[in-house]
């Protein structure tokens, strides 16, 4: 059975919205002692839980949680992430349908089933209740949405489970041409925010997968692993807290992935790139610096703080016709917490880790600003090649990839896709939705040709 991870909100803004609201293959919380054994009650909690933050009353819904999730999050941000991964997908609530309870390492699981006014699916909220009848656990997903079975692999490669990292072990794939004549070019993949696993994915897709397949058939490696924040959040709350940075989030693992990749002979050792998506694209220019990659993939990244962008994605699903009034609300929140981030990210260190804004300290995003993408970008002589899509919400083609256009150095190269989202897949609107991310797609061939093409001209 699946581990169930104690909620953490971590920096869901550049994650399609929904995608996940904590991850479910961490270590599982300690059991405080035995489990509720009063079905009624179970189910009674986790209607009052859900219907509170339909409602909007999300000082009721957290007063329910115990204290090491009220610690993690505030009661707006929790109400974001009901927003974010419920309502913004399949509409306003209608009513509670049903509750399945279950039993997991002391705990008591109720997943509780909501009716939508825009979707025939049902938003799934798993609440999970310690022995005291607190909310030690929350997972929002969507029925009918689960990941579907891993396809089967293409003939022309091979792929193989791998482990990398030290303290923290993560899993793995490493896909390879299937006929070698000679080390070859490597790619180390880098997900977007939030507590990814190594195939990125959202619903029923999986976007690195896609990438990693590809790429090999066109005769390259690529190394996909699960985020630490997906496979040890509990742990990261445990050893690090508010302390947490980038550096344990993403640049420690990126490092340990370039070095498994110079340790293999089937690899060229001095070409090692590195692709990021989202927080990853954004992350990729200091990581790539940090650990001398050869050269670099941006795809959806940004040179802006990630609060602000988080304010865009509100304001922006919140001026949508179909938007709800708590949608609304939440954008407003957003709003708040974006302007006393202004404020507190000014603030000495201690302070700033004791401040918190989408799931996350302050100190977070401090030490992130500490280190200008752009400052890399401006003095790296490594080739570079920055995507963006057109119809991405999440990042912005009129803002973000402007800003990156302008930087104008001759070993940067940046492709517009006019009609793929975020996750550079078809869309049918001028501008996504979220709701988009529900129907199962597979990442365009136009960027999978360009990437292929970069390490062809660069390898």
């Amino acid at each position: 059975m699946k581990k169930l991870l104690r909620f953490m909100l971590l920096f869901a803004m550049l994650m399609p919205a929904g995608a996940c609201a904590g991850g479910d293959e961490a270590a599982s919380p300690t059991p405080l002692a035995e489990p509720l054994d009063k079905r009624g009650e179970t189910e009674r909690l986790a209607g009052e839980f859900v219907q509170n933050l339909a409602a909007g009353k999300s000082e009721a819904a957290w007063e329910l949680c115990d204290k090491t999730v009220q610690n993690a999050i505030s009661a707006a941000a929790l109400q974001r992430a009901w927003v974010d991964s419920v309502t913004a997908q399949l509409g306003a609530f209608v009513e509670v349908t049903d509750y399945k309870i279950s039993e997991s390492d002391g705990y008591t699981i109720c997943e509780t089933y909501s009716a939508h006014e825009n979707s025939e699916n049902f938003a799934v909220s798993r609440v999970v209740f310690d022995s005291d009848g607190k909310i030690a656990g929350i997972f929002f997903s969507i029925s009918g949405n689960e990941p579907l079975a891993d396809e089967p692999i293409p003939d022309a490669i091979t792929e193989e489970t791998v482990t990398i990292g030290d303290k923290y072990p993560l899993e793995g794939r490493l896909t390879l041409p299937k006929n070698i004549s000679g080390a070859v070019a490597a790619v180390v993949m880098l997900s977007g925010s939030g507590p990814n696993d190594m195939d990125e994915t959202i619903y029923r897709n999986k976007p690195f997968r896609d990438i990693a397949h590809y790429l090999s058939e066109a005769g390259y490696a690529v190394l996909r692993f699960n985020k630490r924040t997906y496979s040890y959040a509990a742990e990261l709350v445990r050893d690090v807290g508010d302390s947490l940075t980038v550096n344990e989030e993403y640049i420690e693992d990126a490092l340990y992935a370039k070095k498994f990749l110079e340790n293999d002979e089937r690899i060229n050792s001095e070409k090692i790139y590195l692709l990021g998506h989202s927080l990853g694209g954004a992350l990729a220019p200091r990581i790539a610096a940090e650990g001398d990659f050869s050269g670099i993939i941006i795809m959806a990244g940004t040179l802006r703080s990630m609060p602000e962008i988080a304010l865009e994605q509100y304001e922006y699903l919140a001026a949508l016709p179909s938007a709800s009034p708590e949608l609304k609300t939440a954008a407003d929140s957003m709003r708040e917490d974006y302007e006393n981030y202004l404020k507190t990210v000014k603030l000495p260190d201690e302070e700033a880790k004791a401040a918190k804004i989408l799931g996350s300290s302050i100190y977070y995003f401090k030490e992130m600003e500490a280190h200008p993408a752009i400052d890399y970008l401006k003095t790296s002589d490594k080739p570079t090649l920055i995507l963006q899509g057109g119809a991405d919400y999440q990042v912005s083609a009129a803002i973000d990839f402007e800003q990156y256009k302008a930087i104008k150095k001759v070993n940067i190269k940046c492709v517009l896709y006019k009609n793929l989202n975020h996750l550079f897949m078809p869309s049918e609107a001028e501008k996504s939705t979220p709701n988009e991310y529900l129907v199962k797609a597979k990442v365009s061939t136009a960027p999978l040709k360009d990437i292929a093409g970069f390490l062809r001209d660069n390898g």
